[in-house]
């Protein structure tokens, strides 16, 4: 069974000018597709993170992409 929900569109109360905007679709997904979707997502996770850890900074203004 797979099933989603989306974000709405329109200004997000509280968001600051210069903000990163984003959009995130959940989706939940039972049995081998759950299982491969769970891999993809692990992988993406660890590159992300070790991508953060060689741009940071101690300010976290310099490096920025």
């Amino acid at each position: 069974m797979m099933s989603s929900a989306g974000c709405g569109e329109g200004p997000v109360p509280g968001r600051r000018a210069g903000e990163v905007e984003m959009v995130v679709e959940i989706r939940f997904v039972d049995g081998p597709a759950g299982d491969e979707l769970v891999r993809r997502q692990a992988r993406v996770l660890r590159e992300v993170t070790e991508w953060l850890v060689r741009n940071r900074s101690e300010h976290g203004r310099e490096r920025a992409a």
